[in-house]
C-alpha cells in the first residue's frame, strides 16, 4: 500500500517544481500537492496522509500556524517545513511544530530522505499507537547517516568542530532539546 504525502505552497511554481523532483517517488507515494493552508486541513479531514511538507511564508495562514493545525488535530502525521523565508523569528516559530525543516532550494536527496525515514517509520509497525508516539514528538530521530557522520567525525584523531558543527546544525533533531 501506498503512503500518502502532502505538500502545501502557495506559488504554483514551486508545486511543479516538487511534482518534477518527486516525480521517481511515485511508486511508493500518492502525492498531493495544494497552493493554501486551508486546502490542506480540508484534504486532511478526508484522506489519511502520512507526512505534511509545507511552506513557511504563504497568505492567510502560514506553515508554522498550518503545522500547529495538524499537530493539533492529526498528531500522528509527519510534519515538515520546506522553506525559501530563513528569517530567524520564522525559524523559530516552525520549529516547535515541525519534525523536519528544509531551506530553499532543497536538495532532492534531502527531501526524499525524509520522505523514506517516514515511510519506513510508518511501515516498520503501521500501527496507529507507533504513529500518534512518533507525531507526538517534536522530532523525527536522525537519520542513521546523519549519526555515522558525527561518529565518525568525533573518532577522528583531530576533532574538526565545524564540521561537528555542520553535521549538528544539519539534524534538527540533534539540536533540539524536547522529545
Amino acid at each position: 500500500m501506498k503512503l500518502r504525502a502532502l505538500f502545501v505552497d502557495d506559488e504554483q511554481m514551486v508545486i511543479s517544481g516538487l511534482r518534477r523532483m518527486l516525480r521517481s517517488l511515485r511508486s511508493d507515494w500518492d502525492m498531493a500537492f495544494v497552493t493554501s493552508g486551508q486546502e490542506a486541513l480540508d484534504l486532511l479531514e478526508t484522506d489519511d496522509y502520512a507526512v505534511i511538507v509545507s511552506d513557511m511564508r504563504m497568505p492567510v495562514m502560514d506553515g508554522a500556524s498550518l503545522l500547529n493545525e495538524v499537530a493539533n488535530r492529526h498528531p500522528s502525521i509527519a510534519r515538515i517545513v520546506l522553506s525559501g523565508h530563513a528569517e530567524l523569528d520564522a525559524i523559530l516559530r516552525a520549529v516547535r511544530p515541525a519534525h523536519r525543516y528544509f531551506a530553499k532550494p532543497c536538495e532532492p536527496g534531502q527531501l526524499e530522505a525524509a520522505l523514506s525515514q517516514v515511510g519506513a517509520l510508518r511501515r516498520s509497525d503501521g500501527s496507529d499507537a507507533l504513529c500518534r508516539t512518533l507525531g507526538a514528538h517534536r522530532r523525527l530521530p536522525s537519520p542513521q547517516a546523519a549519526i555515522n557522520r558525527l561518529r565518525s567525525a568525533l573518532s577522528a584523531d583531530t576533532v574538526d568542530t565545524e564540521i561537528v558543527a555542520d553535521i549538528v546544525t544539519g539534524d534538527i533533531a540533534m539540536i533540539s532539546a524536547d522529545k
